[in-house]
């Protein structure tokens, strides 16, 4: 499950598209297109860090004729798990929670500082996937959104929550660290249960999903420089470890669900001996505890294009130059003095999606 780019057709936004939504790390994705003869990705460059990921594609039609299809970036499901699990992380992916908590604690001005110490400012910068752009052979495109809410069963009940003036956002019922709209509107909630759609815990029984959309035109034997970028919704771990002896004996402690393991980051050994060293040298009253982030990203939807990516060149830049860089990749890779983490490939068919931790060696807070 992944919130990738997708070549869609018009009846697809009926159905819930699939999205990766750990609790504290959303993957986003490369354009994913249909199986085709006439379009081919020639070059990709895709820059990763923790607070943004710039991809640029150079694409080729071979055909003697305009090819448009309809592409879709489907953001996660919202919210992540269950009710009880929705604290884990804030909601930032899911549109309609953010527009209402903005007209909330904003309701007269997007600069005043409100109780929750977060103003209008505060919210964009902190909203993964919001700012989502995106350009072609150099102009600036915009997009068509739409916010859908789906039962347990998948069914679409959009039009449903709209006919009787609920909120679609789930997550905005239930709340964030706080207590949500639902609970402090109790005729909402009779309303709810009249339709059958809480929990035995009175908690709402539907998640929502936006998917921005558009049409991408390629022309006949022709470039098509295609760039997009985004605010990734980045992980956040600790390593934490008794008695440390080994670099096995450093456990990665995650506010996801999912169980974290070192096989999943390819850790190197120098690398491996670094952050051992590190544990070492700390005092023993020291808390041995480091942060470290986590970003992944759908690469394999790169295989869907006519042939392997001729020209792959992937840069990851740590958030400070000692920061240390892990993710699985087939090849050598080289560092600038920068810290960037470069790994290039010729003829390249992804199978496998990018997971990368940055591990800061400083003591956790």
């Amino acid at each position: 499950m992944y919130a990738a780019f997708t070549v869609i057709g018009l009846g697809v936004l009926s159905y819930p598209a699939r999205a990766n939504d750990t609790s504290a790390t959303v993957a986003g994705g490369g354009i994913h297109f249909k199986k085709s003869a006439d379009i081919s990705m020639d070059k990709e460059v895709l820059k990763i860090s923790v607070d943004k990921i710039d991809i640029r594609y150079v694409f080729f039609n071979h055909a003697d004729k305009e090819v448009h299809e309809l592409i879709a970036f489907p953001l996660p499901l919202s919210p992540y798990g269950n009710a009880e699990d929705n604290w884990r992380v804030h909601p930032s992916w899911d549109e309609d929670y953010m527009a209402r908590k903005l007209l909330d604690e904003n309701p007269g001005s997007a600069l005043d500082q409100h109780p929750s110490n977060c103003n209008l400012k505060c919210w964009l910068d902190n909203a993964a996937f919001i700012n989502f752009e995106r350009t072609v052979n150099g102009e600036k495109y915009g997009y068509n959104y739409r916010t859908q809410a789906f039962d347990p069963n998948g069914k679409d009940i959009t039009n449903l929550l709209i006919k009787h003036k609920i909120p679609l956002s789930s997550a905005y019922l239930i709340g964030y660290m706080e207590e949500g709209a639902l609970h402090q509107n109790k005729a909402l909630q009779e309303k709810l249960k009249k339709l059958h759609l809480l929990d035995g815990k009175g908690n709402p029984l539907w998640k929502t999903q936006t998917t921005y959309f558009w049409q991408q035109y390629f022309k006949p034997q022709s470039e098509t420089v295609v760039t997009h970028s985004y605010k990734p919704q980045a992980g956040y771990h600790w390593l934490t470890g008794k008695d440390i002896k080994t670099f096995d004996d450093i456990k990665i402690e995650s506010r996801d669900l999912d169980e974290k393991s070192w096989r999943n980051y390819c850790v190197r050994p120098d690398d491996q001996a670094q952050i051992l060293s590190y544990f070492k040298a700390l005092r023993p009253d020291d808390s041995q505890v480091v942060r470290a982030m986590e970003v992944q990203y759908i690469l394999s939807t790169g295989a869907n294009w006519n042939g392997p990516i001729k020209d792959f060149t992937l840069e990851i830049t740590p958030p400070t130059p000692d920061t240390i860089v892990a993710f699985c990749w087939p090849g050598a890779v080289e560092k600038s003095e920068m810290g960037t983490v470069i790994a290039r490939a010729e003829n390249f068919t992804p199978d496998k999606d990018l997971k990368v931790l940055f591990i800061s060696l400083k003591p956790g807070i």
